[in-house]
C-alpha cells in the first residue's frame, strides 16, 4: 500500500503545484493530500507530515505550516487517539516550523542535500523530544531512566526521520518539475522549492 500511496502522492503533488495559484489553496491542496496518505497507511509512520513543517516554512513567505501542521496533528490523533502527547507534538512542530521559517534565507541557498539532511534532522529530533515527553509525563513503558527511553526509540526516531528524508526529497522535486517547461527538465542547473509565479 505504501507504493500505491507514494505514486498517489507524486502524481496529486505535481498537479497541485503545477496549477494551483492561490497559496492558501494550495496548502488545503496539500493538507488534503496528507491526510488521504494517512489514511492509506494507515498506523505506518510513512506520510507526508515528516516533511511538511520544513518544506512548507521554505515554500512560502507566510508561515502557513503552522496551519498545515495543527490540522495534520489533530487529524492524526482523532484516527489514531487524542492525549496529553498530541499538546507535545503540536508545539514541537510549531517551534521546527517556526524555526524553519526563521532560517528560510538561508536554507533556500543550501544545496538540497543539505536542505534534506535538515529535514531528516528535525524530524529525529521530534521523535527524541517525544521519547524525552513520554517519559516525564508518565513513563508509561516502566523504563528505568529518560535515557533507555530514548535509547529505545531510536529505531522509530529513525523511520521519522527518513520519512521526511523521503517525502521531502519527492517533494522538492515535484515543486521543481511544476516551475519549469517539460522541455527545460534536463537543462537545470539549479533548483528551488521557493515558489516561482509563472508568467
Amino acid at each position: 500500500m505504501m507504493i500505491v500511496s507514494i505514486i498517489v502522492y507524486v502524481v496529486a503533488l505535481y498537479l497541485i503545484l503545477k496549477f494551483v495559484k492561490n497559496d492558501i489553496l494550495e496548502v488545503v491542496g496539500i493538507l488534503l493530500l496528507t491526510m488521504l496518505i494517512k489514511v492509506g497507511v494507515g498506523e505506518g509512520s510513512f506520510y507526508p507530515l515528516f516533511c511538511m513543517p520544513v518544506l512548507l516554512a521554505l515554500r512560502y513567505k507566510r508561515p502557513y505550516t503552522l496551519a498545515y501542521t495543527a490540522i495534520s496533528v489533530l487529524f492524526v490523533s482523532y484516527l489514531q487517539g487524542f492525549g496529553t502527547w498530541t499538546y507535545i507534538q503540536l508545539g514541537i512542530y510549531a517551534v521546527i516550523s517556526l524555526g524553519t521559517y526563521a532560517l528560510k534565507n538561508i536554507l533556500n541557498k543550501q544545496n538540497k542535500i543539505i536542505t534534506l539532511s535538515y529535514n531528516f534532522a528535525v524530524m529525529f529530533a521530534v521523535g527524541v523530544f517525544m521519547d524525552i515527553a513520554m517519559f516525564y509525563m508518565g513513563n508509561f513503558f516502566g523504563y528505568p531512566n529518560v535515557f533507555v527511553q530514548i535509547q529505545m526509540g531510536i529505531p522509530f526516531d529513525i523511520k521519522y526521520g527518513m520519512s521526511g528524508l523521503m517525502y521531502g526529497a519527492i517533494t522538492m522535486a515535484a515543486a521543481y518539475l511544476s516551475s519549469v517547461d517539460v522541455r527545460d527538465v534536463l537543462k537545470v542547473k539549479k533548483m528551488t522549492l521557493e515558489k516561482v509565479n509563472n508568467k
